[in-house]
């Protein structure tokens, strides 16, 4: 993987913090920022998606396209998969 070092400035508290999470997690402090700066950009990406949903959703021409697909998939998705 190619990296970067990249500086950052941060209050102490969070520091010590983080350096009890070091050790419970057994990861240094550059893999616990990894892991953060991952879950972050991963929940930014979840909330663009769902605004696009929401966005699509509220249109009713597509809510409405979009029942009508799925009564008339229900049979064949029932076919396939066995009932719960």
């Amino acid at each position: 993987m190619n990296t970067e070092k990249v500086t950052v400035s941060l209050p102490k508290v969070d520091l010590i913090r983080i350096a009890e999470y070091e050790k419970e997690l057994k990861l240094s402090r550059s893999g616990i920022f990894k892991e953060a700066v991952e879950l972050w950009l991963e929940a930014i990406k979840t909330v663009r998606m769902e605004k696009q949903y929401k966005k699509v959703y509220a249109d009713k021409k597509v809510a409405e396209e979009s029942k009508k697909m799925a009564e008339n998939l229900l049979p064949v998705a029932l076919e396939i998969w066995p009932k719960y």
